[in-house]
């Protein structure tokens, strides 16, 4: 089946996509709606046949007002951005005299508006400056063939006798709808009393007051140039033995909004089945296949877990997979590839990754297929399930999109699924180097504290759930052969806590507000025996300047324990604000209450609140400087375990 363009730009739509399907005309069929399009507001002066209201701003206001916002939008490169205006969709028919028109289905209202707005602006312009502008129209005499390129099938000749040919000006010089009425052309008797007329006179004064305001009226001829160039419309043109009937229902009652993803689907599953079928039914069966496939692929990158693991965000979640598609298909092109859209382009106006894949598809012989992208997709997709069903890498995945002071993450899925790393042997390699080069692998334990390298302190705690030691002795019970639940993880906000609270609650319930009773407290709190020196001193009734900076001293070494690593554990949010300041043991309850309901509990702190890790663990319901220094230790020799897996070459298998 010959290959044939799908997106044209305004100019295009009326110069190249007519003899690009052997057309002279496109055709209003007689099913087919009047036009339809308000603009502002409704006027006493409607027909006699139809007194109308409704909304102060019309379709043809809106239109006007994107467009001049596409217009002057900032140029990217000093270009122009091109702005998209949904999809025509058309069917070759046959005319009279054996001639062939391209019926719309879809999209009259549009290709009715653009035509009045050229129509407008030439009479604007006056004929030197609006010739430019004149494509709407057949370049032969109108004796000859039909002068404009529009026919409304119910209103036979209409538009050549008020619009095209230069007689737009007998609507515009009408300075009321009565006058319009009114008037004598002296042409072929029309019924203007009717609705659709009304709408196309309100249009035509509708544009021409928005090019004559006088912000506009200077820059009307580039405005024009704007919508004529850098304007475009999908022509969707279906096959003949479809009815138009029934495609022009179903579109009009299953609407779904332009997207740039939305729009890369259609090109990409339109050519892909072209290319490879001939027939009518063997492209729709093909075209619902790839649907099917495009729309499952959809769907999974939505759940929850896959979106957290792979950075992936849900409302752009398909655009960044294509994205990475796009990069891949375009590696052997350097400066195609320097032309794929950033990843912020998603949240972007316009349809930058659609732009791109347009691109790529004509840039020679060369260039990838429309089907080898699809291929593409698909490998990508089955890549992606094989590693969120692989659970090191899962794990070691997760570790990087979750950890506090990892820099890559919006380039992780770029570098993993780049062509030289698959062939380099898989993402584990690449995954377990990255997590080494994590900065809280690099650090003194005295370094990772809750007040001086929080970050760092949250990493090793995270690396720690997420890699805990395995069992001795027994090889089958791996951390990694369970993935990590990342999506309960990153949806309740685990954070760093306080094993003993920063503001213990017991010490303002149980002990008058004060430096002396504060500092009994928390020498009270050391299972080791205090320095008598000062537990004399605090006996004291007062002190001496040398004696506050000697308790002060020893305050801050406290403070210096209570942030260090030796006391920090990861809570969830909901968790660390309600039981943040309450003592170890309702702290503890809280947490095994959570495993008894099946809550996910990340495994280093389960074992941290049961005391399972600790040597010389003391009262289960107790947390002292003791245990905070016998956590600390425990922690310098998983750190110590940590480093050296993540600098040594992994035994597994690629994947």
């Amino acid at each position: 089946m010959a290959q044939r363009n799908l997106t044209y730009s305004i100019r295009g739509i009326f110069t190249d996509c007519l003899p690009d399907h052997h057309a002279s005309q496109y055709l209003i069929a007689a099913y087919q709606r009047g036009y339809k399009w308000e603009s502002g507001t409704a006027e006493a002066a409607a027909p006699v046949s139809n007194q109308l209201g409704g909304p102060p701003v019309g379709q043809v206001d809106k239109l006007l007002a994107d467009l001049w916002r596409a217009f002057e939008a900032p140029r990217r490169d000093g270009i122009p951005i091109d702005y998209y205006l949904q999809f025509l969709t058309l069917k070759p028919a046959l005319m009279s005299k054996g001639r062939t028109a391209l019926e719309v289905i879809d999209g009259q209202q549009r290709l009715t508006t653009l035509s009045l707005f050229f129509a407008v602006l030439r009479q604007t312009l006056g004929d030197g400056a609006g010739a430019g502008f004149a494509f709407i129209e057949n370049s032969g005499p109108s004796s000859g063939s039909a002068a404009g390129k529009l026919e409304y099938a119910v209103r036979d000749h209409f538009l050549e006798e008020f619009v095209y040919q230069g007689n737009i000006h007998k609507l515009l010089e009408a300075p009321s709808w009565e006058a319009f009425l009114e008037a004598s052309f002296n042409v072929t008797s029309f019924d203007c009393d009717q609705q659709d007329i009304f709408y196309l006179y309100k249009a035509a004064h509708k544009i021409s007051s928005f090019l004559q305001d006088e912000q506009r009226r200077p820059k009307a001829a580039a405005f024009g140039l704007y919508v004529a160039d850098s304007c475009r419309l999908i022509a969707n043109v279906i096959e003949e033995e479809i009815s138009s009937e029934d495609v022009f229902s179903d579109l009009n009652s299953n609407r779904v909004p332009l997207t740039d993803t939305e729009l890369v689907k259609g090109l990409l599953l339109t050519r892909a089945s072209r290319s490879v079928s001939s027939s009518f039914q063997q492209v729709q069966e093909l075209r619902a296949s790839q649907g099917r496939q495009w729309d499952e692929i959809a769907r999974w990158l939505q759940l929850p877990g896959v979106r957290v693991l792979y950075g992936l965000k849900t409302e752009h979640a398909l655009w960044q997979l294509l994205r990475l598609v796009a990069l891949r298909k375009a590696a052997p092109f350097p400066a195609v590839r320097s032309l794929v859209p950033h990843r912020d382009a998603a949240a972007g106006p316009g349809f930058a990754l659609y732009e791109f894949f347009e691109y790529l598809l004509s840039f020679g012989a060369q260039a990838p297929t429309a089907e080898d992208c699809f291929i593409e997709l698909q490998l990508l997709s089955g890549l992606l399930h094989d590693w969120f069903n692989t659970p090191d890498i899962h794990n070691q995945l997760g570790a990087l999109q979750a950890s506090k002071r990892y820099e890559k993450k919006g380039e992780l899925m770029e570098r993993i699924t780049a062509e030289e790393q698959l062939l380099a042997g898989g993402p584990r390699t690449f995954l377990r180097q990255e997590i080494g080069k994590l900065s809280c692998l690099k650090s003194d334990l005295a370094a990772l504290s809750y007040d001086a390298g929080s970050e760092k302190a949250f990493d090793l705690l995270l690396l720690l759930n997420v890699f805990p030691e395995r069992s001795k002795g027994n090889d089958d019970e791996k951390a990694d052969s369970y993935p990590f639940d990342f999506a309960r993880f990153s949806a309740e906000k685990w954070s760093l806590e306080h094993i003993y609270p920063q503001h213990p609650a017991w010490a303002e319930e149980q002990a008058p507000v004060g430096t002396r009773e504060s500092l009994l407290a928390l020498a009270a709190q050391d299972s080791q025996p205090a320095d008598p020196a000062i537990v004399e001193l605090l006996m004291q009734e007062t002190w001496s300047e040398e004696e506050t900076q000697k308790l002060q001293q020893y305050l801050r070494a406290d403070n210096q324990l209570l942030h260090s690593l030796g006391n920090l554990a990861l809570l969830t949010s909901g968790d660390n604000s309600s039981v943040s300041n309450a003592p170890f043991a309702e702290k503890r309850r809280r947490l095994m209450q959570r495993v008894r309901q099946g809550s996910f509990v990340a495994p280093h702190t389960f074992s941290v609140f049961s005391k399972l890790i600790l040597s010389e663990s003391t009262s289960p319901f107790d947390w002292t400087k003791a245990d905070i220094r016998a956590h600390a230790t425990y922690l310098d020799q998983q750190l110590a375990r940590l480093v050296q897996e993540f600098s040594t070459p992994s035994l597994t298998p690629t994947a």
